[in-house]
């Protein structure tokens, strides 16, 4: 009898496996995700924070903003210091040309600029105005 427990326990936790990926997976489903590999579905559970950058490969490539939420600035003055960042930055993409579109500032002269690259994921501006001056 042992033996015959001992042989189906495999068979039965293979089969457990493949159903709880695939209940999950229909959840998932159901909120709108896509699910392309079995695993993503264990690999979520340990997720607390998820991060999306909004590409446009698998979507049509128009971007809006859903929302600002700034930490340690009023939502009026960050949106004011963001637009006047995007508006004087020399590189645009499709990001930055929806944020000029919504935030709609008009350009400064910068003294310095570090322009976004995928390398070091930032950007920067240097002003150095009487009303606008630091990085």
């Amino acid at each position: 009898m042992p033996a015959v427990i001992a042989a189906l326990v495999p068979n039965g936790l293979f089969m457990m496996i493949t159903l709880a990926y695939a209940l999950g997976a229909v959840r998932i489903a159901r909120r709108g995700a896509l699910i392309q590999e079995a695993n993503a579905v264990e690999s979520l559970s340990n997720v607390e924070v998820l991060c999306l950058d909004k590409t446009g490969t698998l979507t049509a490539n128009r971007l809006q903003i859903a929302g600002v939420y700034p930490i340690g600035l009023s939502d009026s003055e960050f949106k004011k210091q963001l637009g006047t960042f995007v508006a004087s930055s020399t590189a645009r993409n499709q990001t930055s040309q929806t944020l000029l579109d919504s935030l709609g500032r008009s350009a400064r002269p910068a003294v310095d600029e570090v322009v976004f690259s995928s390398a070091h994921k930032w950007s920067g501006l240097s002003f150095n105005g009487a009303d606008l001056a630091g990085t």
